[in-house]
């Protein structure tokens, strides 16, 4: 069977479970997403043929099913930059789903934008199969980003590569995925963040916060900056009352110059609130003046469970370890 240049026969079930199928591409009924979204209602599905499509797309209806043909690397969506909160946005729409695109803000110049939002109230929205990438060399701009997850909701990241950079050295906030409220999943999500800044900016891999539920499981996260002295690069900074489980991932940190360099990092944790890692290994390096910091509390618990650790461990707060390999660190726990 045909859909657009594509031999679609095996590949998909063209029946919904429920609403209609609506179709993207060459020769297909509509030739934007856009088009499809507008015509869609709640609980359809939208099969996308390989192309490149330069739209920010918003999903338009609960329950909607954005799904590509053929594969991600040939199924694209792409923007030079975007004024939406994201180039793929879904919105206050609950239980929705895109599978299987690449999805690209190649020269971001607008401020707390990202590649995908989601904003979902309830619900559980999912984001899978996709690789989401995007670059900047505008200097000052605050959280350029490739993924926020705002609302009360659910969501999952599943099976994703996320890349994030900016090539200026004047950057403020560079932020890979952001989280706030809700549940959030993430599963085997390869995210990788390089920041030039060489001032006080911050770079963050996951910014968690206001009391999110918040797991992770078999990822990787790296971070790279080059910020001096105020400056602060992190694999994961968690906030607000998050609860959060990191299972199996690798974390690694790299600071070229004389900036802070944190693996994990808890913050303002109130009762209840903890960050929980479990056979994870963790690297943080502040190359010019050594003192990177693989797990710190600055108000709060941190459990480790398992894993290794190539840095010190630095607490105000509570940090807890059983079967934690410290490899070539010979300090006890910094307090």
């Amino acid at each position: 069977m045909k859909f657009g240049t594509a031999d679609i026969r095996g590949n998909i079930n063209l029946k919904s479970l429920s609403g209609n199928t609506l179709y993207v591409g060459p020769g297909c009924t509509y030739t934007t997403i856009t088009l499809a979204m507008a015509a869609a209602a709640a609980n359809d599905t939208i099969l996308v043929a390989p192309g490149t499509y330069a739209e920010a797309v918003t999903f338009t209806q609960d329950g909607l099913t954005l799904k590509s043909i053929g594969s991600k690397s040939n199924t694209i969506i792409a923007l030079a930059t975007t004024t939406a909160a994201g180039l793929v946005s879904m919105s206050t729409k609950i239980d929705c789903t895109i599978d299987g695109f690449t999805i690209n803000l190649t020269a971001q110049a607008t401020a707390e934008k990202y590649a995908v939002y989601s904003a979902n109230a309830s619900g559980n929205n999912c984001i899978k199969n996709c690789d989401i990438n995007v670059t900047s060399s505008v200097g000052s701009l605050a959280s350029l980003g490739g993924v926020n997850l705002a609302g009360a909701g659910s969501s999952e990241v599943l099976n994703c590569n996320v890349d994030v950079t900016q090539s200026s050295t004047s950057g403020v906030q560079t932020y890979g995925i952001t989280v706030r409220s809700g549940n959030r999943s993430f599963i085997n999500v390869r995210l990788s963040v390089s920041d030039a800044s060489t001032g006080n900016s911050l770079v963050y891999g996951y910014f968690i916060g206001s009391t999110t539920t918040f797991t992770v499981r078999e990822c990787s996260v790296k971070v790279e900056s080059a910020v001096t002295t105020s400056g602060v690069v992190a694999g994961l900074v968690s906030t607000d009352d998050p609860k959060v489980h990191i299972y199996g991932t690798d974390i690694d940190v790299n600071c070229s110059s004389t900036g802070l360099a944190y693996g994990t990092f808890a913050d303002a944790f109130g009762s209840g609130s903890a960050l929980s890692l479990y056979n994870c290994t963790v690297k943080a390096i502040a190359v010019t003046d050594g003192d990177g910091t693989d797990y710190i509390v600055s108000d709060g618990t941190i459990h480790v469970y398992g894993g290794n650790s190539l840095g010190d461990v630095v607490s105000s707060g509570t940090v807890t370890t059983l079967g934690l390999v410290r490899i070539g660190v010979t300090s006890a726990i910094v307090a």
